[in-house]
């Protein structure tokens, strides 16, 4: 989810694919069944730190397991770069009909609204908002599996991660609200709903959206 323009959706893709038949050819052409060859290779030896750096907490499948030529090969084969937007160029992501499809998807609007990436496992998130009830919908599109927990990842700005740690402090105080609300048996027309707002680059909403609410310092 790198932009909401769609010709830089498209640069980005065509970027993605070449990558992609790089890295492809690459193992096919230069990697042997043999591990101890392959140590020398500069893909291997990238493989083998990324898996450092993100994987080194999991604990179930070894890097010596994951690196096998062929287990890499069939992989990377059956990956399709597929650019996921509102237009009518727009690829389709069709899970009915081909359960086994794996996808990079590039795209903006359309990722961060509702859609439904099926086995979710990597996030790269670039785009951000002024707003944080836009950032909390996009935010929705990071997803999750259960029992791959040690597998999700997500790649974002550290602007960004400073505003969803935000958001996260923002909710666990409406939720400490709505709780204190029931205790007293009040309904929300009779207590006055807060929204904390501790940030001076982001607002909580559109500023139409806002026309009947008033700030209290606290």
């Amino acid at each position: 989810n790198m932009s909401r323009f769609i010709k830089v959706q498209r640069v980005i893709t065509e970027h993605v694919e070449r990558i992609h038949e790089k890295v492809f050819d690459d193992i096919r052409f230069n990697f042997t069944d043999n591990n101890t060859d392959n140590r020398k290779l500069p893909l291997y030896q990238t493989f083998e730190k990324l898996w450092k750096k993100h994987f080194s907490n999991v604990t179930d499948i070894t890097f010596d397991r994951v690196i096998q030529k062929q287990t890499i090969m069939d992989a990377i084969e059956k990956i399709k770069v597929m650019v996921v937007n509102g237009s009518k160029q727009s690829n389709s992501l069709d899970y009915r009909t081909n359960k086994s499809l794996r996808v990079i998807a590039v795209g903006g609007l359309a990722l961060s609204r509702g859609l439904t990436l099926e086995g979710l496992l990597v996030s790269y998130f670039y785009r951000n908002t002024s707003t944080f009830d836009v950032l909390m919908q996009m935010g929705r599109w990071f997803g999750y599996r259960d029992g791959y927990d040690d597998l999700c990842r997500i790649y974002l700005t550290s602007t960004s991660a400073k505003y969803y740690k935000e958001i996260f402090i923002d909710i666990e105080c409406l939720k400490a609200d709505i709780k204190t609300m029931c205790k007293q048996h009040k309904m929300p027309k009779d207590y006055g709903i807060r929204v904390r707002n501790a940030s001076i680059d982001m607002s909580i909403t559109a500023a139409n959206k806002m026309r009947n609410t008033k700030n209290k310092f606290v």
